[in-house]
């Protein structure tokens, strides 16, 4: 059991940066973002790429966590070293031992999720991480987490002395709604790898929108709209029409329009709200409408009837 869970968690030497993570290509190209928030993010990585020091990195999902973990494996001088991911979601309560921590054992370990640990595992971490004696070769943990393990610690669902063991350089991703124009930077990058040799472009009224949103999903959920976007629409340039059936603006922005009504009624409201909306892109064709809602014809027309929108 234990040298099969090795295996799948286990990133061999060679492993390299996957083309799609998002902040960064497999080339040696630091994090895109030139707001503060993210210039302070590559001064920590820099700090915590030149010493031997655990990191904790915290941050909503899909902001870019185990990427800053790469980069930090990368940069240090253990990067010609193996690089070892362990996901903390998958380890099972009956884990016997962290063999990728041992002394002696070189490279860079990776606890991805490290919040969602068992208590029994927590403990064995700990004294893993003991275990390593002054002076002698270690590997450098680096964990990241979406939790607030300070409120954890304090509900006592998160052991404090092995968050302060992890915590020693902590590094806090900001949320990509907080990053400004970094939104577009980063949607026009996404746009030229997905298709280099012909990037679509982004109009002005289209980048309103996507400052506007509030990406629940951060840089993993943009990333994955501009990849869509690029193999379905067809014209040169991305216009609101194209984003708003997938992200949903007005959905978004009019929650406060839905106050006061019941269940029924807000759904009924949200539906026929989509329903015009369909219409209104396909220039009233009830063929492109059921195609860009994703629905056959027949419950289109099923749907129109009930709210009285068939002409």
């Amino acid at each position: 059991m234990k040298k099969s869970l090795e295996r799948a968690i286990a990133a061999p030497k060679s492993e390299t940066v996957s083309s799609i993570s998002y902040t960064e290509t497999t080339s040696d190209n630091t994090l895109v973002g030139l707001c503060a928030a993210m210039r302070r993010v590559e001064k920590q990585i820099g700090i915590a790429a030149a010493c031997g020091a655990s990191v904790l990195i915290t941050g909503e999902t899909g902001t870019g966590k185990d990427t800053v973990a790469r980069a930090i494996h990368r940069h240090s001088h253990q990067g010609d070293k193996p690089l070892t991911v362990i996901d903390c979601t998958a380890v099972p309560e009956d884990y016997e031992s962290f063999e990728s921590l041992s002394p002696g054992a070189l490279g860079t370990v990776i606890l991805d999720e490290i919040g969602d640990l068992n208590a029994r595992t927590q403990a064995m971490l700990v004294r893993a991480l003991k275990e390593g004696v002054p002076g002698t070769t270690a590997p450098r943990v680096v964990a990241t987490t979406q939790h607030d393990l300070i409120s954890m610690v304090k509900e006592k669902c998160f052991r404090e002395d092995l968050f302060y063991r992890l915590n020693v350089l902590p590094i806090s991703l900001p949320p990509l709604r907080e990053r400004g124009s970094d939104i577009l930077s980063l949607a026009e990058l996404f746009l030229s790898q997905a298709r280099p040799e012909s990037a679509k472009r982004i109009s002005s009224s289209a980048a309103k929108v996507l400052l506007d949103y509030d990406w629940p999903g951060n840089v993993r959920e943009l990333q994955n709209l501009m990849y869509h976007l690029t193999f379905s629409v067809r014209a040169a340039s991305i216009e609101p029409a194209d984003l708003s059936m997938i992200i949903r603006e007005d959905a978004v922005k009019s929650e406060d329009s839905l106050d006061g009504m019941d269940y029924y009624t807000a759904m009924a409201t949200l539906e026929k709200r989509l329903l015009e909306r369909a219409l209104e892109q396909s220039n009233g064709s009830k063929s492109e409408a059921a195609r860009l809602l994703g629905v056959n014809r027949q419950l289109l027309y099923s749907k129109l009837k009930a709210h009285g929108l068939m002409t």
